[in-house]
């Protein structure tokens, strides 16, 4: 809101006329991260005018995108462009802990082809018309610990086949016996449900090396992919376990502050006590916990214990707050959403893309041969059914539908 950053900026002018007074070489800088996320409609920034054409206090900014001409006018802008075909081997390097100097002249290493590979394949990917342009740098770096199921992942099947392939010919240039992935995809690819399933049953060392929160995608209107979720023990449903916070559209509920704070201090309490969190709805608390989806903590550790915070932002206030270790958080979302939301909320996250079809393959697979076949009969002539009639005559009727019977059937 634009109150909370007026009501920073005027804590940090007090701050800094206290330094002069007291003749300290010090400087208060008011520092704005993810400055593109308030809503451009809503002029929140423009609370930010006065303060950059008084200069009583320094400030930096950084935003994913550019600030429109009457902020921009205000301030140096400095670009920071996409990353070099350089770069993206240096960032590579990097987060594997190699020095990239020093292999040079171990050029003709099967590692180094690998992640030459690796680096074209995600630059590829990053310009091809047939992936949705949703994946960032903190997907790539995650990629190279975790692979491609687990951090590429969010879109549909048909896409995500796409581009396993692109990564697989591009490592494949570099290192032949890479080429076989292609081939050999379909009998180790996992299916979603089992990829979000083995996810979240990491322990807490491995989660915080290679395992971001969980972003849910829900392919239904109905939020059938919770209650599936539950179903299919990928969340415990003990409520000593799980807590599912949920914000409705309600005008009222839209703008009560003192809700907001309600949910947010309850999620604290999950963040102490180590419990998992599903939150559906709930975008206008995201801001607040921000620090925390980044996974940006802080550790203090003795002989004897190890804590770790993180900040969470209720109002103009920010708050450090212990982060159990067990502590996990899955963010749902529908697919019709996912448009909308910015590119540094998503690269956050793991994404999944969840449907009822998905869970039904799953069932399916578990079933004789004999009535897999016999499912499959009922599959094609209620299609058959539907396509003879049209859709658009059955009232509620989604893509989502059928398999949804399917899975209950195959339940009974």
């Amino acid at each position: 809101r634009s109150e909370d950053i007026a009501s920073i900026f005027e804590r940090a002018i007090k701050r800094e006329q206290q330094y002069e007074q007291n003749r300290m070489n010090t400087r208060c800088v008011v520092f704005l991260d993810e400055a593109s996320l308030p809503n451009e409609k809503k002029m929140v920034l423009k609370v930010l005018h006065p303060y950059l054409d008084e200069c009583k206090v320094a400030f930096v900014a950084i935003a994913n995108t550019a600030f429109d001409a009457a902020n921009a006018n205000r301030m140096i802008c400095i670009y920071r462009s996409l990353p070099s075909e350089d770069d993206q081997k240096i960032l590579a390097y990097g987060c594997l802990g190699l020095q990239l100097e020093k292999r040079q002249s171990t050029i003709d290493d099967r590692l180094d082809k690998i992640i030459y590979g690796l680096c074209h394949g995600y630059r590829r990917i990053l310009y091809s018309l047939d992936i949705p342009h949703i994946f960032h740098d903190r997907d790539f770096i995650y990629i190279l610990l975790r692979a491609l199921e687990d951090n590429f992942n969010g879109i549909r099947m048909e896409e995500f086949d796409k581009l396993v392939d692109i990564f697989a010919t591009a490592v494949g240039e570099q290192c032949s016996d890479f080429r076989t992935l292609i081939t050999e995809k379909q009998h180790i690819q996992r299916n979603i449900p089992t990829i979000l399933c083995n996810s979240m049953k990491l322990d807490p060392i491995h989660r915080r090396l290679y395992g971001r929160y969980k972003l849910i995608i829900d392919e239904s209107e109905d939020e059938s992919a919770v209650h599936l979720l539950f179903q299919f023990g990928i969340l415990n449903s003990d409520p000593n376990r799980t807590t599912v916070f949920r914000m409705s559209d309600f005008p009222d509920d839209i703008n009560n502050e003192l809700r907001n704070v309600e949910i947010l201090s309850n999620i604290k309490l999950c963040m102490e006590t180590g419990k998992t969190i599903l939150m559906i709805n709930t975008g206008r608390i995201h801001d607040s916990l921000y620090d925390v989806f980044n996974q940006n903590f802080s550790i203090m550790a003795t002989e004897e214990s190890r804590k770790i915070f993180s900040k969470v932002s209720i109002g103009p206030k920010t708050i450090d707050v212990i982060v159990h270790e067990n502590f996990q958080c899955i963010i749902h979302i529908k697919r019709s959403e996912f448009k909308d939301i910015p590119a540094p909320f998503l690269s956050r996250f793991q994404k999944y893309s969840l449907s009822i079809e998905d869970f039904y393959t799953i069932q399916l697979k578990e079933i004789s041969i004999e009535e897999q076949n016999f499912m499959k009969n009922i599959e094609i002539k209620i299609q058959s059914f539907i396509d003879h009639f049209g859709k658009e005559y059955f009232y509620g009727f989604n893509n989502e539908t059928l398999y949804s019977y399917l899975l209950l059937f195959i339940k009974k």
